[in-house]
This record gives C-alpha cells, structure tokens and sequence, in this order.
C-alpha cells in the first residue's frame, strides 16, 4: 500500500488468490483481419495488470504484403474506466528487405497533449509517433 505522507510503498506478505478469465476471438478474409480479447481479474490482481482489459485490434494487408496498416485498442477498467490506449502503424514495402513504417502510439493522448498514469500515481509519456525505416533480413 502507498503511503502519501512518506511517499513510499509498503508492503506486506499475504497469500495471493487468483482468479482470471480470458475470452478472445479472430477473423481473417483475404486481406482483411480482426481480433479481440477480454481479460478479467476477478479476485487479487497482480502488479502491473487491470481488473479488466479489453482489446481490439484491425489490420488489412495487401496479399503480397507491399502495404499493411494496423490499428489497435486497448481499454483498461479498473476502479473507473480510463483512457483507452489506440496504435496505429502503417508500412509501405520499399524493397524486399526494407520497409517504411509509420508508427502512432496512444493517439488519444498524443492528440489531448496528456500524459498517461500508471501504477495509480506515476506518469508517462501520453503518445508517440516515429517514421522508420525496417529492415527485414
């Protein structure tokens, strides 16, 4: 447990009782795919998890996978719903052996300017982009 006065964490020993859940499902047609998942905690949860996650993710990639884009959805609930966590990355086949790539995490934040809580009281960077260049050996 965190201490706010001290601004530490105690702990203690105790037995940890798990109970989780998951469901998913995928689809796949031609060039066209959908997946999800859904992950519940339903006694203790372990440090670094929520009590429940739900995940979505599209992707579409042409047959000979000269292009592809994929996009991603992470909602994690806890005590309150909080913000859901988007990806996109999209790549453009330059050769054989490279790619260009283009990379958006947390979109949702990246666009509100924010940064995104963890751990109930730390901070990280709320989004990202990058352009690369991949090289596939």
């Amino acid at each position: 447990a965190y201490d706010e006065t001290a601004a530490i964490y105690g702990y203690s020993i105790d037995d940890y009782k798990g109970l989780s859940t998951d469901f998913g499902f995928s689809y796949h047609q031609g060039i066209f795919g959908v997946s999800g998942s859904w992950h519940s905690n339903w006694m203790d949860v372990a440090v670094g998890e929520n009590i429940q996650t739900v995940k979505f993710d599209v992707n579409v990639q042409d047959e000979n996978s000269k292009w592809g884009v994929d996009v991603n959805c992470t909602l994690p609930i806890n005590k309150e719903m909080e913000t859901p966590l988007v990806n996109a990355e999209g790549f453009v086949r330059v050769t054989q052996s490279v790619r260009a790539v283009l990379s958006l995490n947390d979109l949702i934040n990246l666009y509100k300017g924010e940064t995104r809580t963890y751990a109930g009281i730390y901070e990280g960077r709320g989004g990202a982009a990058a352009l690369l260049l991949k090289f596939v050996f």
